[in-house]
Formats: structure tokens, sequence, C-alpha cells
């Protein structure tokens, strides 16, 4: 998406400076090439702009557990654990220390007890996915933002997709008769 924002102005300055039609003799055949910036390139212009302006949003806005974490799993394969959640929840401004103190004691020592592990594990997922889903409900405003502009993105290239393959159908109809 990066490419189509430098890439077509460029290809738009060079071709204005051109005239078109663009006559070319090539070994006694004539060909017209038409110069002129062809839609599709338009709205995939328009659609990588959207895009772009999607994922600035969303890494501008979007707390950092979900854009590093989707799930618990995902956070506990990296080996994060209670003391990661803290950083996170700076960031969105959930009251933790209430709710750890409600929930279960700051530390355990396990000594291998696999009881107490299985606490500990079932007490920091409830604790991610609490404050999972106070990042999603703190970050609305950019989720609907990057939405709207990869939605309007995907209308665009989905449109410049059906017209051209229209154009294939058609062509391939009128070379059948």
């Amino acid at each position: 998406m990066y490419i189509w924002l430098f890439v077509v102005p460029v290809l738009a300055k060079s071709l204005s400076a051109l005239t078109s039609p663009a006559h070319i003799d090539l070994y006694g055949y004539e060909f017209q090439l038409i110069l002129g910036l062809p839609f599709s390139w338009q709205a995939f212009y328009f659609a990588a702009l959207l895009f772009v302006l999607g994922n600035l949003a969303f890494t501008a806005k979007c707390p950092n557990l979900v854009k590093d974490h989707e799930s618990f799993e995902s956070f506990n394969a990296q080996g994060k654990g209670l003391k990661h959640l803290h950083t996170y929840n700076l960031e969105i401004g959930f009251d933790a220390d209430g709710y750890l103190k409600q929930e279960h004691p700051r530390s355990y020592f396990t000594n291998g007890n696999p009881e107490v592990l299985r606490i500990l594990e079932a007490a920091t997922r409830g604790y991610f996915w609490e404050l999972h889903y106070l990042a999603n409900r703190h970050s609305s405003p950019s989720i609907l933002s990057t939405s709207a502009c990869y939605g309007l993105g995907l209308i665009l290239i989905s449109w410049v997709f059906i017209e051209n393959l229209i154009s294939v159908i058609t062509l391939l109809a009128s070379n059948a008769n």
C-alpha cells in the first residue's frame, strides 16, 4: 500500500508531460497508446491512502495490549505475567490494584505446587481478559476510524476488481462471437 502512495503520483506527473495518445510504429504496424492515468490506478491510490490512514490510526491510538496480543494464549506463550499486565494497565488507566486485591493476593510462592500455579494462571487470565475488554472499549473511536478507512479501501479495490472482471468477461464474450 505504501508503494502506491509514491508510484502513482510519480507516474501521473510523468504521463501528464506526454501527449496522449502516443503513436508508436513497430515493424510497420501503428499502435496508439493512451497515456492517461487509468481509473484503476486512481482507485488503487485512494485505497492505499485509506489503508495507510487506517494503519496510522490503529498504530497511534490502539492500546498496546490489543496490538501485542489477540488472546491470552499469545500473552502466556511469550512468558508474560501479572507484571506485564500492570504495564499495559497504566496505558488505559484501569484500577488494577483494586482488582488484584479483590480477586487474589499479589504474590504466590508456588514451590512447584500445581494447584497454586493453576490459580495464578486463572487469575492472570481473568485480569488479562478484563484489561483486554477495557482496552478495546477505551479505543472505540480509533476502531471506528480504522474500520471505516479499511472498509472504504476494500470497497475501492472491490470496485476495480469487479470492473476489470466485467471487462474481461465482455472481451471474451465478444471474441467468442
